[in-house]
């Protein structure tokens, strides 16, 4: 082989491997600027550059499989690819780290990586929840008001800050039946208590309307400021609407 076709060859080679790793990179841009994170929420504990996926691959810990599955969903700095996402995202849930398990069940509720199932996202939901992980509680707590839970949630009796849950509540799922809105209050008063600002402005909705609890525009009110202070807008604009800044 002559020096000229190698050269010739090399520079083909070098490239085809920069075309591929543009084309990835515009793949992983596209993915994010899209804003497309397989049906996971919360993503803020993603990687942020290559050396720290490097760091997590060479540390095999449950927590460390969360956080590279988030690097896939996020597809920032690693491939976008939810199945992959999904691969690691079951193994941390399955070692009870509780966002992990959140994070599964928003995957199975959308379907995004693994099959579409309201069934595995409310067991995933509800071992979120037993984990008190904010998030968790907050999803489990929506997915029973949209009418998704399927199967017994159960909700276990524990303190967070100073509000005493009751010992247990079961939701029985059944067609044609409505949500029980004094478990989602519940839930969403945990996850508040655990500092989820969307569950502060839901169960400020919840005591604004009286829906699963006593009418009590002084406790909604208190409940968007804790809101409009976590970055929930629509709080603050409920707040100027009641003339409560």
């Amino acid at each position: 082989m002559t020096r000229e076709l190698c050269n010739v060859i090399r520079l083909s080679f070098t490239a085809l491997l920069s075309l591929a790793v543009a084309c990835g990179a515009a793949s992983m841009t596209a993915a994010a600027s899209a804003g497309d994170t397989c049906g996971i929420s919360v993503t803020t504990s993603a990687p942020a550059t290559v050396a720290d996926v490097a760091a997590l691959r060479v540390s095999p810990t449950a927590d460390s499989q969360y956080r590279l599955a988030l690097a896939y969903a996020v597809g920032t700095v690693v491939p976008h690819d939810c199945r992959e996402a999904a691969t690691l995202m079951a193994k941390a849930a399955e070692a009870h780290i509780g966002a992990a398990e959140t994070g599964l069940g928003e995957m199975y509720a959308a379907g995004r990586g693994v099959p579409s199932s309201d069934a595995e996202a409310t067991r995933w939901f509800s071992a979120a929840n037993d984990a008190r992980d904010a998030h968790g509680a907050y999803e489990l707590g929506l997915f029973i008001a949209q009418g998704r839970a399927k199967g017994d949630v159960v909700v276990s009796s524990h303190q967070a800050g100073n509000q005493s849950f009751s010992s247990s509540d079961v939701l029985h799922s059944r067609s044609g039946a409505g949500p029980n809105w004094s478990v989602v209050a519940t839930l969403w008063q945990r996850s508040a208590d655990l500092g989820d600002a969307r569950a502060a402005y839901d169960l400020g909705q919840l005591y604004e309307s009286g829906q699963g609890v006593p009418v009590d525009v002084e406790r909604a009110v208190a409940l968007y400021r804790t809101a409009a202070a976590g970055g929930i807008t629509a709080a603050q604009t409920r707040l100027s609407e009641l003339g409560r800044q």
